[in-house]
């Protein structure tokens, strides 16, 4: 018991300093986080429908301002920084209430910047963030061609 208390306690000093109240949470350990991703507690990893990668990194529930990085299945190699905002308003009697996500990546040397604004649904055995995207490029053939649109179903298992 107090080899797994120190364990315990040795892995938080490595990970972060401690938590005050406005600081934002940190990501704990993969699986940690991977269990404890919720709509209002969005730290841990998410896929998409398409194998792409989003790690929320920081959520600060006081601003709602979030941090992470982002890894595409289809392009550029690597992990981008991603910025956004997690948004929610008290239930309205009688409706659905779901915590609203806004979300952007910078694709630095390529130029382009894609925009993800959607809502999240906790399930039973998993969270779901439904998205409509937004990318802009630079560089294109057509002037018609510079805004791309689609939409992404991120899940956290």
């Amino acid at each position: 018991m107090q080899r797994a208390v120190i364990a315990v306690l040795a892995t938080f000093a490595f990970a972060a300093a401690p938590l005050q109240a406005k600081e934002p949470r940190k990501a704990k350990a993969k699986t940690e986080a991977a269990a404890q991703v919720r709509c209002g507690s969005p730290v841990g990893t998410w896929r998409n429908q398409m194998g792409s990668e989003m790690r929320i990194t920081s959520y600060d529930p006081r601003s709602g301002a979030i941090q992470g990085q982002y890894r595409t299945s289809s392009g550029a190699p690597g992990f981008y920084p991603l910025v956004g905002w997690v948004n929610s308003a008290p239930a309205q009697p009688g409706g659905s209430n779901l915590t609203t996500y806004a979300f952007t990546v910078r694709w630095n040397q390529i130029g382009s910047i894609t925009a993800w604004t959607g809502t999240c649904v906790d399930g039973p055995n998993s969270t779901g963030l439904r998205t409509l995207w937004q990318l802009a490029r630079p560089n294109s053939q057509y002037d018609w061609d510079h805004i791309l649109a689609g939409a992404d179903t991120f899940v956290s298992p």
